[in-house]
């Protein structure tokens, strides 16, 4: 298993040129993990096998949620370095970066499409809570003496999904993404 980071804003690190030490850090994390990914799918595939998958390449998403965040912190006086333990796990790649470790094994892949997809979607509460509900939670578990029962974290989770939706049930957010098709080789 990699080893994590605490990051210095927000709860998804965004490459953003302003820590260059994490941004390079995170990088190399990501690339790391597609190969080994890209690495254990060819081990499964069988020759001529046919792999497709997508990988976020918008921060917009990610942006949205560190200023929930950001904001929620500073709404109830928590210094981010406080709940520093709370994150998302995800990464954002910037585009081209994933051809670059595909072509970095190409003598087991063919590249047979890669295109950028891009679309405004709603993201709903319902998707919101399905996707970052556990990893909150997880995180602020970590702080007993601030939520010491899942009702005080359940009520910090809500009160960030509130920032996030300002009173609604949706927002709309642009998603932008690589698609891949690889053949093995």
């Amino acid at each position: 298993m990699p080893s994590y980071r605490t990051l210095n804003h927000g709860l998804i690190h965004v490459n953003n040129n302003k820590d260059l030490e994490l941004d390079d850090w995170a990088n190399t994390l990501m690339d790391d993990c597609l190969k080994k990914w890209l690495e254990l799918r060819y081990i499964e595939l069988k020759h001529g096998g046919v792999l497709s998958f997508n990988i976020a390449t918008s921060p917009h998403l990610h942006n949205l949620i560190n200023e929930a965040w950001e904001k929620l912190l500073s709404n109830t006086n928590i210094k981010h370095e406080e709940l520093a333990k709370v994150n998302i796990p995800v990464f954002n790649r910037v585009l081209g970066q994933s051809e670059k470790v595909i072509n970095s094994i190409s003598e087991k892949f063919k590249l047979v499409k890669g295109e950028v997809m891009e679309n405004w979607v709603q993201f709903t509460r319902s998707t919101f809570n399905a996707l970052f509900y556990n990893q909150i939670i997880s995180g602020l578990s970590n702080y007993p003496q601030r939520f010491c029962d899942l009702k005080s974290m359940e009520q910090f989770y809500t009160q960030l999904e509130n920032e996030f939706f300002e009173e609604s049930e949706f927002i709309s957010v642009y998603f932008e993404f690589e698609l891949f098709l690889l053949q093995k080789l």
